[in-house]
């Protein structure tokens, strides 16, 4: 896959330079040190791969309608 070497950060250095590059496909892309990469979707239950959550943080922001509810209530108790 052309995203292996990001997400591994496979990179190499070339010369003398500060500069790293990393290969995708048959590109050599030069790469900022703090570079990151955000990856979003629309679908609720997204099937991804092993491999990702091996070399990324995945966190679901889904909002439900039991979940404000749960909150709505705590706060009531709390103000009660």
């Amino acid at each position: 896959h052309y995203m292996d070497n990001i997400m591994e950060r496979n990179y190499t250095r070339v010369g003398r330079s500060d500069a790293v590059h990393v290969k995708v496909g048959d590109a050599d892309l030069e790469v900022h040190r703090d570079f990151r990469v955000y990856v979003t979707t629309k679908m609720p239950n997204p099937n991804l791969a092993p491999e990702l959550f091996a070399h990324a943080t995945v966190t679901n922001f889904t909002v439900t309608m039991a979940g404000l509810e749960e909150q709505l209530l705590g706060h009531v108790v709390v103000t009660e």
